[in-house]
């Protein structure tokens, strides 16, 4: 479509990191294919990635971006999905009351959603959060320099059997 809607999250981490992706809770019936992207908060493309085929029975989608990022601790960002092929896809979110409430929810009150509709002006709403997630891939393992993969960290170790 030539001016679809677009939805997403506003967010800041405390802690640099890469973003390889994003996990979506997409809508049951859900068919348009879309395109998953991170901007700046002044809405400059940073990183994208396709979901290249339909899906109609909704849950959890997983796209990777084409290239990951890295994400400047303390810094705006935003993680967005756009439809390629209709105009929306339902997502879904969950409201608060107020931003101390969305504050109590994991990442916090520096985590909430945003939209544009026909590709116009950014509305923010900090009572509101899509159900997606961020595809951290490596982050700052403090005082390291540089990042790792989380599997490479020494505050990350696998269970051990018995």
């Amino acid at each position: 479509s030539s001016s679809p809607n677009e939805y997403g999250n506003r967010f800041r981490l405390p802690f640099p990191c890469r973003i390889a992706g994003i996990v979506a809770y997409i809508s049951s019936g859900a068919t348009g294919v879309y395109d998953v992207k991170l901007y700046s908060d002044a809405m400059s493309q940073l990183a994208t990635g396709t979901r290249g085929s339909a899906r109609g029975a909704g849950g959890p989608v997983t796209v990777m971006f084409t290239t990951p990022y890295e994400i400047t601790a303390n810094t705006w960002y935003r993680a967005s999905i756009l439809p390629t092929s209709t105009t929306s896809v339902t997502l879904g979110y969950f409201d608060t009351a107020n931003t101390a409430h969305m504050a109590g929810a994991p990442g916090g009150a520096d985590y909430y959603h945003w939209a544009r509709t026909g590709g116009g002006a950014v509305t923010d709403t900090d009572t509101r959060r899509l159900m997606f997630s961020l595809i951290i891939d490596q982050f700052e393992a403090g005082g390291s320099g540089g990042l790792v993969s989380p599997f490479a960290s020494p505050l990350i170790r696998p269970a051990r059997s018995a």
